[in-house]
């Protein structure tokens, strides 16, 4: 997991420049992709702590964004992950997020483009 951080995180690794500042959904979305490197640091962080109830609401939000901002890759592997949370299962927990780190640094360097207009 923290190789796969490393690899592909960098804070402020920058939004696709696809973004316009005129549409205030594309604005919106430069926000989110911008807050991404935070959430998942905090989700690290709270996973190696076993901080589980913590982890269930920012997966729960990111799992939600990715469907608003267009990207249901995110929905759902947050969503996969949530499953597991509540399921009190949690030893696939770290190998799921070292996916999610992959699919949120695509998303931040604009590899994984959003699959639909806002």
């Amino acid at each position: 997991l923290f190789e796969a951080l490393a690899k592909h995180l960098q804070p402020g690794s920058g939004t696709p420049a696809a973004l316009s500042d005129e549409d205030p959904m594309l604005e919106a979305r430069q926000i989110f992709i911008e807050g991404l490197a935070e959430k998942i640091e905090n989700l690290v962080n709270q996973l190696m702590a076993q901080d589980w109830e913590a982890m269930k609401g920012v997966i729960h939000t990111l799992k939600g964004n990715g469907g608003t901002f267009g990207y249901p890759e995110l929905t759902r592997q947050a969503r996969a992950i949530e499953d597991h949370l509540k399921a009190s299962d949690f030893d696939p927990i770290e190998a799921m997020m070292a996916e999610l780190a992959e699919l949120i640094a695509e998303i931040q360097t604009g590899e994984l483009a959003p699959s639909d207009s806002p």
